[in-house]
C-alpha cells in the first residue's frame, strides 16, 4: 500500500469514529474543547475548531460528510 492509501484509510477511520461517537454520545460542537487553563493562552479556540472542521471536510458541527 502506497503512503496515500494509508493516509486515505485512516482518515476514513477517524471519521467513523467521529459518527459513532456523535451517535452514542450524542456530542455537539461545544464538547470539542479543551480545559479552562489552556483556554487562558489560547482565546480563539472556538475558530481553530470551525477551521478543523473545514480541513477535515466535516460541517460546521462536526458532523463528517458522507462523500468521506
Amino acid at each position: 500500500m502506497s503512503p496515500a492509501h494509508l493516509l486515505e484509510i485512516g482518515e476514513r477511520i477517524f471519521d467513523l469514529q467521529r459518527l459513532f461517537n456523535l451517535r452514542e454520545a450524542n456530542l455537539i460542537p461545544e464538547d470539542d474543547t479543551v480545559q479552562p487553563r489552556f483556554l487562558e493562552k489560547n482565546p480563539n479556540l472556538a475558530k481553530e475548531v470551525r477551521r478543523y472542521y473545514r480541513a477535515r471536510q466535516w460541517d460546521r458541527n462536526g458532523v463528517p460528510s458522507i462523500k468521506n
